[in-house]
């Protein structure tokens, strides 16, 4: 019975720490994304200065 118990509980963890990272994961493309578009307006942005 206690071995049931732990099984269940290392499996409810299991599935909230996956379910963490899968967040995460999600939040690091968006920054990616983020990133991606602020350096491509900063090259827009010097190469009208530069002109």
């Amino acid at each position: 019975m206690l071995q049931s118990h732990i099984i269940s509980a290392l499996t409810a963890k299991h599935s909230e720490l996956q379910g963490q990272i899968t967040h995460q994961k999600e939040l690091i493309k968006t920054l990616i994304n983020d990133l991606e578009t602020i350096g491509k307006t900063i090259l827009i942005y010097s190469s009208q200065i530069l002109n």
